[in-house]
């Protein structure tokens, strides 16, 4: 089984059987741009419009679905937990984003973000 790093149990490096150079070449400034280029659009959020209090009503169930699973998956991750109080809170749910953070301090009471 191979090693981190491509070395064997051997500690020698694996034999590279291909030493010809690939047709197109990229430099690492390339590469940076590219990884700098895919990291600034994934983090673009899409805005939603809402028409009515019923499509309200369907995006604040979904979204909560959403927070509700991304907890279920990871109960110890605390950003999760400070991020769902924080929507509600932006919703004007005062008492939602209560339940949250009091749901958050059964999971770990000696969280300090919780409490700030």
């Amino acid at each position: 089984m191979a090693e981190p790093g491509g070395y064997n149990q051997g500690g020698r490096a694996p034999k590279i059987k291909n030493k010809n150079a690939a047709a197109v070449q990229i430099t690492a400034e390339q590469l940076i741009r590219e990884a700098y280029e895919r990291q600034g659009s994934a983090q673009t959020a899409v805005r939603q419009k809402v028409l009515d209090g019923e499509e309200l009503g369907d995006y604040q169930m979904r979204r909560r679905r959403e927070f509700e699973e991304g907890v279920r998956r990871n109960r110890s991750n605390m950003g999760e937990w400070l991020r769902y109080a924080a929507w509600e809170e932006a919703q004007g749910a005062v008492s939602r984003a209560r339940s949250v953070f009091e749901r958050a301090l059964d999971v770990d009471a000696r969280s300090q973000a919780v409490y700030v």
